[in-house]
């Protein structure tokens, strides 16, 4: 398939997932999405206590990316215009240097590893291109396997740009011991976020923010749950979506006591989350109730 205008693939090589989005520029409505994919690789698979990168994680991602290329090809985007960023658990391992040259070797992309602080920027222009930003300061964080960024941010410019070591894949390995989760994890966790959080709400009480998005897998898994437990359409897309904090309370006291086997069966919930699902719900409530919001 060939096309006159300008394609791009931009990877996200995340701790969770792998994920590929193809963009291209039109006239009159800027950057549009043509396709989008994920994989969930989990790269950071025991590695973040490790700092070494699993072979299989490895050579399943290498299997994911030569798919990518497949796709990207089949929409017109030259292999010159594929271009990947590596995240939290690629660029804190200590091998991360012999799985980028594989890459190279065994796919031709070129992979650049971004630091914290500019994964919060890419996540800022990236919600900044979906959803309207108005005069008023706004929390963005995206919830990662490794790391969660938070930016505050209005039309005018970036007040904050942070990124912390709090991801949902982090947590869950560092923190969470018993299945189902017991009362002392949860006191642990919540103490730990609250603490990694307080420059974040700091400034967001500075600028009194009262509007947060959110962005990232955990969270559309979490909207998905609320939908499905509120009996609402999953089909469409969650782009613009709300809930508020009822219906995530809702859903937390729900999920947090079941084990893993009993939230397998649960509406709404990705399978390869099952387990990353319960930091990422104590996590939510903990951003709920630090930055005193109503919905998300």
């Amino acid at each position: 398939m060939t096309t006159e205008k300008l394609r791009v693939a931009a990877i996200d090589l995340g701790t969770n997932s792998f994920h590929m989005v193809i963009v291209e520029e039109s006239k009159g409505k800027g950057i549009i999405e043509v396709d989008r994919v994920k994989d969930m690789i989990c790269i950071g698979r025991g590695s973040i206590s490790t700092k070494m990168l699993d072979q299989d994680a490895m050579n399943s991602g290498i299997a994911a990316l030569k798919n990518f290329l497949v796709l990207a090809a089949h929409h017109g985007v030259e292999p010159e215009n594929v271009i990947a960023f590596a995240t939290s658990a690629i660029r804190e391992a200590k091998n991360r240097v012999d799985f980028i040259r594989r890459i190279r070797e065994e796919t031709g992309i070129k992979v650049k590893v971004i630091s914290g602080r500019e994964e919060a920027e890419y996540i800022y222009y990236g919600v900044r291109n979906a959803v309207k930003i108005g005069n008023k300061f706004d929390l963005l964080f995206d919830i990662g396997g490794g790391s969660v960024e938070f930016v505050i941010a209005n039309n005018k410019g970036v007040q904050l740009l942070e990124s912390r070591k709090i991801g949902v894949a982090r947590m869950f390995e560092r923190f969470i011991s018993t299945d189902p989760i017991g009362r002392h994890d949860i006191k642990m966790l919540e103490q730990f976020f609250s603490a990694e959080m307080v420059s974040a709400v700091v400034k967001a009480s500075d600028l009194k923010v009262t509007r947060a998005i959110a962005s990232s897998g955990t969270a559309q898994n979490i909207a998905r749950m609320i939908n499905a437990l509120n009996g609402r359409d999953n089909t469409q897309s969650l782009n613009n979506s709300v809930f508020t904090r009822k219906e995530f309370q809702a859903l937390y006291k729900q999920v947090l006591p079941l084990s893993s086997i009993e939230r397998k069966r649960l509406p709404g919930l990705d399978a390869n989350r099952v387990d990353l699902i319960i930091p990422g719900l104590i996590l939510f409530d903990m951003i709920f109730r630090e930055f005193n919001l109503g919905e998300i």
